[in-house]
């Protein structure tokens, strides 16, 4: 008697088991370019990758959108010289521009907060964290600057007399007649300056000298000038908004100097008077701390100490979390075994670090960091740290699991992901499993995730949330490869994008804004699947089929395929190889067989829906 094996879905993915006979019949030990997210009974491929642009971005390995109004330009590495690069105008009419052209490592970091990218350039004492960004005030009257603006991260303190610069000067004490008398002799008095930078930063303070009353004074007229801010506007880093003026001043029996306190807070637009070629503004300080805000001491208004000088670190690594920014990988000239260090920023405040006393050291150097649910996590090539990021303590260390690099690391709504040479993983509920096992070896010499070429750029994990996949990219011989994890279905599928995909060292990709995924190959920057009506030929290939009885001989009728298109089907018997014959889809074969091996292929919109085999078991016979 006739009977009919359906294969009807397809909804397991590749499990690369040791013993083919134990897989589950909707599954398979190999595939090629299978979209997982298709209806459950269809075999289709991927639909096929299509072409940004082959003039702009063709070597940007990762980076971070900067948004301006309804204007995305992209900030990223382009590898290929180690330049920071701006794709501009990203959804619209796509452009480029080199904004840092020198001592850029190819270690760099990207992260974003409001309408800046914050830039790690590596962990060398020339790799300057630097600000990329928009900027919407002027300074001295003028113009805000147009387009994006490249500085320094760091939050410097620019006091001197040099263009560029700001003083303070002390006049002489006036006593008003009836006047209060506010300073003494006896005391020194001392006027700090404190520059505002992106309208919530301040940097360290500098000082002037002291002055010591000969009598006493109701108020010191304080000037405070900007050297070159009429002759040349330009010389001024266009990131300070503001100043912050401070006053100490000496305890007349101890001599002990107090905390430097607000006395007022200048915007940068408040400094419009001209003399020769600076801009200057005099302000009376009559010592009683009237204006609003003022009081305050520099520590309690910035967080940072009065000692520090200053107040960033370079850095190769870095991420956001609960407001802070967390860098690592670093070096400071301080701190000799800085890179095993991780230090955080102020809160919302990006490139305010106090490198002496928020940090946290690990025992080893991160290959990557990244925040996830409250927590910082820190990665070794076979450790994972769990770190509290408002306590600044290791909680938990996770041994055997560990990050590739910094690219081998994404967060997605279904948990943390991350891979190494040994396996890819995934943390969630705060326990970590390994999800590579089904695909960590394959028994019969396919593709499976210990024979992925792991050189110092892969794999690249990114989560792509249009079809619910964790992709980790690679390459194998100069082509792309991805294997594809599908979350909510828990399979894996492995692509070759049919070798169309060129690959090299400096390849790399990264999530639009609405999570669509860009690749860059040397010579395109690619978007996946971007054609949509074009999809790329497809393999399944089958475990053994034993119809219920592996030793028990069989009459193979019929091999038949329903969908759309014609597919190629081949078959192997008896533990033979796969291909090593082919049927007609619904023409008879009448082989005899124990066992069974279907290979399935479909080019371009060739669709499978589902598989019937016609079989007739010989009773009685072995």
């Amino acid at each position: 008697m006739r009977e009919t094996l359906n294969i009807t879905t397809f909804d397991k993915g590749i499990i690369a088991a040791p013993d083919q006979e134990d897989i589950a019949l909707g599954a398979c030990v190999a595939s090629t370019n299978i979209d997982g997210e298709v209806e459950t009974g269809k075999l289709r491929g991927i639909d096929k990758v299509s072409s940004v642009s082959a003039s702009y971005g063709l070597n940007i390995r990762k980076g971070a959108f900067l948004r301006d109004g309804s204007t995305y330009d992209f900030i990223g590495e382009d590898s290929n010289n180690n330049y920071i690069v701006a794709l501009t105008d990203f959804y619209g009419t796509l452009g480029s521009s080199n904004l840092v052209t020198s001592n850029v490592s190819a270690a760099t970091c990207f992260t974003a907060h409001n309408r800046a990218v914050h830039v790690g350039t590596g962990n060398g004492s020339a790799n300057v964290p630097k600000w990329i960004g928009h900027i919407d005030y002027g300074q001295f009257g003028n113009s805000a600057p147009s387009g994006i603006v490249v500085a320094n991260a760091e939050c410097a303190s620019v006091y001197g007399t040099s263009a560029g610069q700001f003083n303070i000067t002390v006049g002489t004490g006036v006593l008003e007649v009836g006047g209060a008398r506010n300073y003494f002799p006896g005391k020194t008095y001392y006027w700090a300056l404190s520059f505002i930078y992106d309208g919530y930063q301040e940097s360290p303070l500098q000082a002037a000298p002291g002055v010591t009353p000969p009598s006493d004074k109701t108020y010191y007229p304080i000037t405070i000038t900007a050297y070159g801010g009429n002759s040349s506007p330009s010389s001024f880093n266009s990131r300070i908004s503001g100043i912050n003026l401070y006053r100490a001043e000496t305890d007349v029996d101890t001599s002990l100097k107090s905390s430097y306190r607000l006395v007022k807070t200048i915007g940068i637009n408040d400094m419009l008077t001209t003399v020769l070629g600076n801009k200057v503004l005099t302000y009376n300080d009559y010592a009683d701390f009237s204006a609003i805000g003022a009081g305050i001491s520099y520590e309690a208004n910035s967080g940072m100490p009065e000692t520090l000088t200053t107040s960033i670190v370079n850095y190769a690594l870095s991420t956001a979390i609960e407001g802070y920014h967390f860098v690592a990988k670093c070096y400071h000239a301080s701190i000799p075994d800085a890179a095993n260090y991780i230090f955080r920023s102020k809160e919302l405040r990006f490139d305010m670090f106090d490198w002496t006393n928020d940090l946290v050291r690990l025992p080893e150097i991160p290959t990557a960091i990244i925040g996830y649910e409250g927590r910082l996590y820190a990665f070794s090539e076979n450790k994972v740290y769990r770190i509290d990021p408002v306590n600044l303590i290791i909680e938990d260390i996770f041994e055997g699991a560990g990050a590739r690099s910094d690219r081998s690391v994404c967060v997605t709504p279904y948990g943390l992901f991350f891979a190494n040479s040994n396996d890819a993983y995934r943390l969630f509920n705060n326990e970590i499993s390994i999800i590579s096992e089904v695909i960590r070896v394959s028994s019969s010499g396919n593709a499976s995730w210990q024979t992925m070429a792991f050189g110092t750029q892969y794999p690249i994990a990114i989560y792509d949330a249009k079809k619910s996949y964790v992709l980790f990219l690679t390459s194998s011989s100069s082509k792309l490869r991805a294997w594809a994890f599908h979350i909510i279905k828990n399979r894996w599928d492995y692509w070759t994008f049919d070798d169309e995909v060129a690959t090299t060292q400096t390849s790399g990709a990264f999530a639009g804004k609405d999570g669509e995924i860009y690749f860059s190959n040397g010579s395109a920057l690619l978007k996946l699947y971007g054609t949509t009506n074009a999809q790329y030929g497809w393999s399944w290939t089958s475990g053994e089929i034993g119809f219920g009885n592996n030793s028990q001989k069989k009459q193979l009728n019929k091999i038949i395929t329903n969908g759309t298109g014609t597919p190629t089907i081949k078959y192997g018997t008896d533990g033979g190889t796969v291909t090593t014959n082919t049927a007609t889809s619904d023409s008879y074969i009448n082989s005899y067989i124990k066992t069974l091996q279907l290979q399935v292929s479909g080019a371009t919109t060739v669709e499978v829906d589902n598989i019937a085999i016609v079989f007739r078991r010989m009773v009685g016979e072995r």
